[in-house]
């Protein structure tokens, strides 16, 4: 297995939808695996120290992040004689429109102000449609499965990819990853150890779980229960994970990595829709086009020339993906793993089918 190869296999682990660290990550991991020859060991050295450099605790960074393998927001009046009447009615609608416009960027329920007032429009759209969603019941036992689209590097065009991920409910149970990768015949399937007694199953180099040697670990579930629905602890959530140096652009990153890391109640989803509203630099871009190729509207915000970009149905304002865009253009977009979200359901054991 060459570089290249493996580089697959790790996935989101080059551009895990998280901090802004593991951007800076992935770029040095790049760098170091592209000039430094070996086999699957030596790059997961390059990894691991790099992960360990990059954030405390890093060392455990490889494992967390492969359990999303192959697997990521008016004007004028006029009056004169008969015009005083439109006049009239047109300063009604002005003083309406800025009492929405009050509305929108004011202070609810604890949060700072909206900090866009078209963002945070379809950002209420968004959880509007979360709060319809009739929700998954689970047991702990059970698998969240999330089949999604992304994109894989590789040698001239990126290649499109169906991913299919079975998440222990409760992080204790061994999960799955099974991916169709460009240029490779068949299903590769990548086990995820599940965190029993403080201790998970090391992988061994052929990828599968060893039956004698294991490691510390903290279950980590695909049903994310501990995330809150009230908006003004999920703001608070959000700025927990910002360890970087724009602590804004690291909480929006932060909404991303919540939504693909497991599956989250409508409830959760809506407050931190709501909170994303209130991060400061969002903006809306329109005709944007997910991993699958469907148009949607984003919330977005920008940073260090990448835009990092929430889609959604531009209709319903249901979430379909997570992605990051180059804005300079410099990268093809599909290299950076974009993710468009196709099902989630709950099953009984890993590989089923809903």
């Amino acid at each position: 297995m060459n570089e290249q190869d493996l580089l697959q296999d790790l996935g989101d682990l080059l551009d895990p939808p998280g901090r802004v660290a593991p951007a800076r990550l992935r770029e040095r991991v790049l760098r170091a695996t592209a000039t430094r020859p070996g086999h699957r060991r030596g790059i997961w050295g390059t990894v691991t120290r790099l992960a360990g450099e990059a954030l405390p605790g890093g060392a455990a960074w490889p494992t967390r992040l492969l359990r999303t393998v192959g697997d990521t927001l008016r004007p004028g009046l006029g009056t004169r004689r008969i015009g005083l009447k439109f006049a009239l009615v047109g300063a009604l609608a002005a003083v309406i429109a800025a009492g929405m416009f009050a509305m929108q960027t004011s202070r609810v329920g604890g949060l700072p102000p909206v900090a866009n007032a078209e963002a945070g429009e379809v950002l209420r759209g968004a959880a509007d449609s979360a709060r319809q969603d009739q929700g998954l019941a689970a047991r702990p036992e059970q698998f969240v499965y999330v089949e999604s689209v992304t994109w894989y590097p590789k040698q001239g065009e990126p290649g499109q990819s169906t991913v299919r991920s079975w998440l222990s409910v409760d992080g204790t149970r061994d999960g799955l990853i099974s991916s169709d990768l460009p240029g490779r015949a068949g299903l590769t399937d990548q086990p995820v150890p599940g965190c029993r007694d403080g201790r998970a199953a090391e992988w061994e180099p052929d990828g599968t779980l060893s039956a004698d040697r294991t490691r510390p670990c903290t279950p980590e579930p695909g049903y994310l229960a501990d995330v809150p629905t009230d908006p003004v602890r999920a703001r608070a959530r959000l700025y927990t994970e910002a360890a970087g140096d724009d602590r804004d652009q690291d909480a929006f990153v932060a909404v991303g990595a919540l939504l693909t890391r497991g599956y989250l109640a409508p409830a959760a989803r809506a407050a931190l829709f709501t909170a994303a509203a209130t991060i400061p630099g969002v903006q809306v871009v329109r005709d944007v086009a997910d991993a699958a190729g469907r148009l949607g509207v984003a919330v977005a915000r920008t940073d260090r020339g990448v835009r990092y970009e929430l889609v959604f149905d531009p209709a319903t304002h249901a979430l379909r993906g997570w992605q990051q865009r180059p804005v300079d253009g410099g990268m093809d977009m599909r290299m950076l793993r974009p993710v468009a979200f196709v099902r989630v359901a709950v099953v009984d054991r890993a590989g089923q089918l809903p």
